[in-house]
């Protein structure tokens, strides 16, 4: 073929993969990552939520990046490796809300899985999911709902990349799901109709724990074609979450400064470090017990927090007994949506980046104790 005409060709090629993107991208704009660490040692939360008025989703692929490094050989066959929680609405019963949770655990490439009350092959439902049938681990999400009716047995696929792409992925993460609005007789009809609102992943002990820098996930969601019951390449979004370190609370301990028969004051100062986006809001905890000052139970205290540095002047009643107190500092950052604009180069070639978040996070000081004197 002459270079110009080829040229032209691949010209009008690109044209149509475009429209054809962008009508897809039209009825699935809605979905996002959320990827965080938690305060436990190696765990990884990945949250992907979207709406529900939109096209069902029908795969969703996350990208390990190399900062994690899968570890999975102290994950054998029969052991948890996590939780899992998935959120749907169900379309056959006027989009109730239904919660279906449970544990996820390593399973062996000839095992089953129970789904409508009967048992499915892992290695089928792998093949038909991602196109091969051979991956470097296999876990099933056991989900049930709160009261037990409902069960619900959720695939996971996990691959090792033999070569770093080009935003250094480790390793990727793909899960499945089924369509909600086909024909009852087709197979791979959800349950109940049953349509995903959010899925929630939490993966421990096969990721080590990076804590520096700055961290970018990258997620592919792909809709279901309505009514059809096949997943629409086409319409596949990359999504993007970042995390961003160090993230460090301190708290030293309290300086008495003040006595008087009624009330005595303290003063806590400490440092709290986090990357300049993220403006924590900064608090003093109290609790009567240890445990209890790192409760939700514990009276909370707002403390202004200027170039990292706080002090917190601090008073407290004295009774005609001596008191102990416990005392703890918390940094609370909210959830952060930043849009497409957020994106960083797509990572994926004739993907659209959608949207970009970052997580938010909790961190705490280690917990002091205050004796206050009897009046």
């Amino acid at each position: 073929m002459p270079r110009t005409l080829r040229l032209v060709v691949l010209g009008i090629v690109g044209v149509c993969a475009l429209t054809l993107s962008s009508t897809a991208f039209a009825a699935f704009s809605s979905p996002r990552l959320f990827a965080s660490q938690p305060e436990q040692p190696n765990r990884v939360d990945l949250l992907y939520t979207q709406s529900t008025a939109e096209d069902p989703v029908a795969k969703v692929t996350h990208f390990v990046p190399v900062a994690y490094r899968l570890n999975l050989a102290a994950r054998p066959v029969g052991t948890q490796t996590g939780t899992a929680i998935l959120r749907t609405n169900l379309g056959d019963r006027n989009n109730q809300n239904l919660v279906l949770s449970g544990v996820v655990e390593v399973v062996a490439p000839t095992a089953t899985f129970t789904r409508n009350g009967q048992s499915q092959s892992i290695a089928a439902h792998a093949l038909a999911c991602t196109g091969t049938a051979t991956h470097s681990a296999y876990f099933v999400a056991r989900l049930r709902d709160a009261g037990g009716d409902i069960t619900y047995d959720l695939p996971i696929y996990v691959d090792r990349l033999s070569a770093a792409t080009a935003f250094d992925a480790d390793a990727t993460i793909t899960t499945c799901f089924q369509a909600p609005d086909v024909a009852a007789s087709d197979a791979n009809r959800a349950p109940l109709g049953l349509k995903v609102r959010e899925f929630s992943l939490n993966l421990i002990r096969i990721f080590t724990s990076p804590q520096k820098g700055q961290i970018r996930w990258s997620t592919l969601a792909t809709p279901f074609t309505p009514r059809s019951g096949r997943a629409n390449s086409a319409g596949t979004v990359e999504l993007q979450s970042v995390l961003n370190y160090p993230r460090v609370v301190s708290l030293r301990p309290a300086v008495r400064v003040r006595m008087t028969r009624g009330f005595a004051t303290f003063r806590f100062t400490g440092i709290v470090t986090t990357p300049a986006l993220d403006r924590p809001t900064v608090s003093l905890f109290r609790g009567a017990q240890k445990v209890q000052a790192s409760s939700r139970s514990a009276q909370a205290y707002k403390i202004k927090v200027g170039a990292g540095n706080f002090t917190k002047l601090h008073t407290i009643r004295r009774v005609t007994a001596r008191q102990s107190f416990y005392f703890q500092v918390r940094a609370f950052v909210p959830n952060q949506i930043q849009g497409r604009a957020g994106c960083a180069a797509n990572f994926h070639p004739n993907v659209q980046c959608i949207q970009t978040t970052r997580a938010g996070y909790m961190i705490r000081s280690r917990t002091i104790l205050v004796r206050v004197p009897a009046r």
